[in-house]
């Protein structure tokens, strides 16, 4: 009577560790689907940005040379105006590298904070 109970006690104890360890493996196989969603998303959202920064960043180049040059047409020095143009440039640079972290950082961070608070949100519901 006692083997057998040890015995059927045995196979509850294989039956529940492999339950347990499907649903461990389940859950991990979730999270690493989950992950790679995320990541997924965020490198499209980077990607995106990254083409729209470009050139957006071009264009305004390009506007800032082409003004200076259409300044020194003006003034019939127009190398003067392209050196102004690009000297235009500098200030611009100095402004954008100050505040930095108001323009990127903390957008990019908060963004970033929200996709995965909200992913695991809803994870949680």
């Amino acid at each position: 009577m006692g083997e057998k109970l040890l015995d059927h006690l045995a196979e509850d104890i294989g039956e529940n560790y492999l339950y347990v360890k499907t649903i461990v493996e389940n859950k991990f196989a979730l999270l690493k689907l989950d992950l790679l969603e995320s990541v997924s998303k965020l490198a499209g959202y980077f990607i995106i940005g990254a083409l729209v920064v470009f050139f957006s960043s071009i264009s305004i180049i390009g506007l800032i040379i082409s003004t200076g040059w259409w300044i020194g047409l003006q003034y019939d020095a127009p190398v003067t105006g392209l050196m102004l143009g690009l000297a235009s440039l500098i200030p611009i640079s100095i402004i954008i590298f100050a505040s930095r972290r108001a323009l990127f950082y903390k957008p990019i961070a908060k963004f970033l904070l929200d996709n995965f608070t909200q992913s695991k949100d809803e994870e949680k519901s």
